[in-house]
Formats: C-alpha cells, structure tokens, sequence
C-alpha cells in the first residue's frame, strides 16, 4: 500500500511529467524538420551540419529514455490538453524555406529551456545540466544552419 506523502508527491509530478513529455517531444519534431530539410533540401556542400544536428536528436532522444519512456507516456493526457488542437494563425504557412528552418530551430531551442527548467525539480540526475548543454548546442548549430554557411 501507498502512504499517502507517496501519492501526493506522484499527483505533484504528474504536470512536471506532461510538460517534459511534450517538450521532449516537440524538441525532437523540430529536430527532424530541420535535419530532413539538410538533409534532403539542401545541395551536397551545403548539408555539412546534417550529422552534427543528427547526433543532437540521439543525445535529447537519450535523454528522454533516461527520464524514462513509459513513465512519460504515462503521463501524457492528449485530449485534456487545451492547447493540443488549438490553431492559430502561426501555424498557417511559411513564408520560404529559411522561415521553415528558423521557426523549427526556435521550437528546439524553446523546448530544450523547458525540459531545462522542469529538470531543476528533479531530484534525480543531471537534468537540467544536460538540458541546457543540448540547448547551446541547438544555439551553436542555429546560427551554422541559419548563416548558410557551407
């Protein structure tokens, strides 16, 4: 049997967990936009950066699993989620490819600070420490990306 400290410390987690899993997910999506797009977009002197944006996927990938896959999945409450459906005019269209590329590096670099933050109440591990490096990484790779330099 539970003691009830048990379950109001795992009821208290349980948002930190939704907000991990959503970031962690929409870190990865903006990952593989932006990975796809060197990947297949781009001419072949210009992909150098394809591999080192690869290798950042696998380290926020790792990451996860480290938190711990079925424990965020756990978590995840999809249809209670007031912003999973919502449309706004953001989500129209972009303007060209480079605005495709800066708004998915944004959504990496934005999700990165979350897990970040969350990861400052998690007792367990580095969190937040490996948050922020993966973070000035997308920040080091955004600006290689974004400058077009071969």
């Amino acid at each position: 049997m539970r003691s009830k400290s048990h379950s109001t410390a795992l009821a208290r987690s349980v948002p930190l967990l939704r907000m991990l899993d959503a970031n962690f997910n929409r870190a990865l999506e903006g990952c593989r936009v932006v990975e796809d797009a060197l990947r297949l977009g781009r001419s072949r002197r210009q992909r150098s950066d394809f591999s080192q944006l690869k290798s950042l996927r696998h380290r926020i990938s790792a990451l996860r699993t480290r938190v711990g896959l079925r424990r965020l999945a756990d978590a995840r409450d999809v249809f209670g989620d007031p912003g999973a459906f919502r449309r706004d005019g953001l989500e129209g269209s972009y303007r060209s490819y480079h605005a495709m590329l800066a708004a998915n590096l944004q959504r990496l670099k934005e999700s990165l600070r979350v897990i970040e933050e969350v990861g400052r109440s998690m007792t367990k591990g580095n969190l937040a420490g490996d948050a922020k490096r993966l973070r000035f990484q997308a920040y080091a790779l955004e600006g290689l990306i974004l400058s077009g330099r071969p």
